[in-house]
């Protein structure tokens, strides 16, 4: 379970293994509001997408499943509340080939979308998101898998 640190910090975790192309499936649930998701292709600071697990009102209609990319905000935004179970567990499945990024949330596509701004590898990671606004949030993530897509690996 992730909860943010003293003073609203935080809590960010990655992996240290890195992957470019890859599948990853996920269960997640979070007690809104809040803002989190799992992170893909971070390579540095400020560099990387994310699967977002998202109810603020600074993004209204934007809903958990959004693809966001560090330095451009939403690149892609899932807006049909029917993919979101907002009171139990939710499966996720990030598939990530190349520039192609496709999210499923709850057997529904949500995300299919073009993108060469991260290309890879890079690590996978969740969030739990600094701020005020999010204070009392928490997310769990669990039956966490990674497959690689690469030849070879």
């Amino acid at each position: 379970m992730g909860r943010q640190g003293p003073g609203g910090a935080a809590g960010d975790i990655f992996s240290e293994k890195q992957w470019a192309d890859f599948e990853l499936e996920a269960e997640w649930t979070m007690r809104f509001p809040g803002n989190s998701g799992i992170w893909f292709r971070v390579a540095g600071p400020k560099t990387g997408y994310q699967a977002d697990f998202i109810d603020q009102p600074s993004h209204p209609g934007v809903l958990s499943g959004s693809l966001y990319c560090m330095g451009k905000a939403f690149i892609a935004e899932n807006r049909d509340p029917s993919t979101v179970n907002r009171d139990g567990w939710n499966k996720i499945r990030i598939r990530a080939v190349g520039d192609h990024i496709i999210i499923e949330q709850n057997g529904k596509k949500v995300v299919d979308v073009r993108d060469n701004t991260f290309p890879g590898p890079g690590s996978v990671g969740v969030q739990v998101h600094a701020g005020k606004q999010f204070e009392g949030m928490e997310v769990k993530v669990r039956n966490m898998r990674i497959r690689s897509l690469e030849s070879g690996k």
